[in-house]
């Protein structure tokens, strides 16, 4: 603690000149300097705040003191903030073509005090964080967890230290200082942290499987599991230490591509190292590398294990073709009455199910070690597949709001036909023509769907022309018989004959009977015929379209002749 109050005076005596600042620049007006002097104002509250605790500091105990030190850190990693956060707004001012001499020869006699402060708060969190390991090195397994709970904490705090040592580089570096030794010796820091992560991450996950192991075989013996759960906290705590090291590292431009392999390997989360290629790269050599390990130590007995492949595989597949059967059975003979789509995607899905297990099943009886691969497989599934997998969710949302099924008419992006076919990724439309057109589900879910088999019932639109000579009670009477004796037009909805417009040619009646949707195409084509044949049988004309053309003759005057 003498340690981290002399370092922390050292930020104050800086902290103290801020009151010649604020006088010099509170004439000014300038929202610039105003954000200035409200940010000095602050740190004079800081700064005394600060010194009130101090002064009581020494007589605390227990507790008390442990609270009031913690929140005497606090206050210096916000004074710390605030510094860098004023030498931005001095960079701005002089953008803005104010005079900021002063305020950045303040800055700069700060700014160069700033290493005194972080390395005093480096010191406490690291005195801290020694005397949590060394109480773990001779606790109880019941104690353990609480406290790995306290060094990853403490380690929270020492990485939001070195946060701060970055952030303190950046602000040199925006104040047009040298930068260069400070940030060689970050550098240098920051790697050697790093490794040390993640040796500690390392050593934490071989001891987490060897008590893992060790409580599986004497599940009586309860010190096991306390020390495996205690040995995961501590992975859980590694891991983000050793994220947010990479984080800090990335800002100084430094390679992480090594840290961001381990996280992924160790967590299993493909998320952690997802985006970046030298992380997948990293993961596919390790996978190639142990698959280069398990040929050369198979030995002879490669090819006994190939065959014990090949034949759970077999076995798998046909396990599999019976599994689709079955969970098709079982769906026809239920009372969901499920969609086409569903019912493939439900028997697929499990057959693929039973096939992937079983391959996982014959890899592992040959011994391939199956980490490195699942996470070059995602990484490949992520990159290779991302228009399939939009695509896969168009069809989860087709499956569940059914705008269309198997054997039902639709028109969609542009393409008209029958459903032959359909998958989670696409749909086989079989146009009037008879040609086989496969639409991604995405591009059909994205466009209006038009279904036109959808409903039972179906409006058949028509329209016919007459004369205007043509007496219009008896066409009309001639349209409305036309309907009432086809047997396929349906009385309810009533079919309805009405005079439409008056055309430039003729006078057109629309004609709307309501059909059963399969019947659609044959009332149309049978109305139409016998509208003709009637019309012609009862001397009712269709005209053909007219227009009147008027002609002017213009008489030519040869030369010399007058008007």
């Amino acid at each position: 603690m003498k340690r981290f109050r002399a370092g922390v005076f050292a930020l104050l005596f800086l902290v103290a000149g801020v009151a010649t600042v604020h006088t010099a620049f509170a004439q000014d007006l300038h929202p610039l300097i105003v954000e200035a002097d409200s940010m000095v104002a602050g740190l004079d509250a800081v700064r005394a705040e600060f010194k009130e605790l101090e002064s009581r500091v020494g007589s605390l105990s227990g507790e008390d003191s442990v609270v009031t030190a913690r929140r005497m850190t606090n206050m210096v990693v916000d004074a710390l903030d605030e510094v860098n956060q004023l030498a931005d707004l001095a960079v701005r001012q002089e953008e803005e073509g104010l005079d900021s001499s002063r305020f950045r020869d303040y800055l700069t006699d700060m700014l160069s005090r700033v290493p005194l402060a972080l390395d005093a708060l480096e010191k406490d969190v690291r005195t801290s964080l020694a005397s949590a390991e060394e109480r773990a090195k001779s606790a109880d397994p019941g104690e353990l967890g609480l406290i790995e709970a306290d060094i990853a904490r403490f380690n929270k705090r020492l990485d939001a230290v070195y946060v701060q040592s970055v952030e303190y580089v950046e602000s040199l570096k925006r104040m047009g200082m040298d930068d260069s030794a400070v940030r060689a010796k970050l550098s240098e820091e920051l790697e050697q942290r790093a490794q040390l992560i993640a040796g500690r991450l390392q050593r934490a996950i071989r001891e987490r499987d060897r008590y893992e192991a060790q409580a599986e075989q004497y599940p009586a013996e309860a010190s096991y599991r306390l020390r495996a759960d205690a040995a995961q906290a501590a992975i859980d705590g590694e891991v983000g230490s050793l994220e947010r090291t990479a984080d800090t590292m990335d800002r100084l431009g430094l390679e992480v591509t090594e840290y961001r392999t381990l996280l992924v390997e160790a967590t299993g989360e493909l998320a952690r190292g997802l985006g970046d290629a030298k992380v997948a790269v990293n993961l596919l050599q390790k996978g190639l590398a142990n698959i280069r390990d398990w040929i050369f130590d198979s030995g002879p007995g490669v090819l006994v294990k190939v065959l014990v492949f090949l034949v759970i595989l077999t076995v798998f597949r046909f396990l599999s073709r019976l599994t689709r059967k079955a969970v098709v059975r079982s769906i026809d003979k239920s009372r969901l009455h499920p969609s086409q789509l569903m019912r493939n995607m439900i028997s697929n899905m499990t057959g693929n199910l039973v096939m992937a297990f079983g391959l996982l099943v014959a890899l592992s009886q040959m011994g391939v070690s199956m980490g490195p691969l699942l996470a070059v497989a995602g990484f490949i599934v992520g990159f290779a597949l991302q228009e399939t997998l939009a695509n896969f969710a168009a069809g989860l949302m087709i499956l569940f709001y059914r705008p269309y099924d198997v054997g039902d008419m639709v028109e969609a992006v542009g393409v008209f036909g029958k459903v032959s076919h359909m998958s989670l990724v696409s749909t086989t439309i079989l146009t009037i023509d008879n040609q086989t057109l496969i639409v991604p589900n995405g591009k059909i879910w994205g466009d209006v769907i038009k279904n036109v088999t959808a409903q039972n019932v179906r409006r058949v639109d028509m329209k016919f022309g007459i004369s205007y000579t043509d007496d219009i009670p008896k066409s009309e009477a001639i349209l409305e018989s036309i309907l009432k004796k086809h047997d396929m037009v349906l009385d309810d909805p009533e079919p309805m004959v009405k005079l439409h417009e008056l055309g430039d040619s003729s006078v057109n009646f629309v004609v709307r009977p309501w059909v059963k949707t399969d019947d659609y195409w044959d009332v149309y084509w049978d109305v139409t015929r016998e509208v003709k044949m009637r019309f012609d049988a009862e001397g009712v004309s269709i005209p053909f379209p007219q227009r009147d053309v008027h002609m002017y003759e213009e008489k030519l005057l040869r030369p010399g002749q007058g008007e």
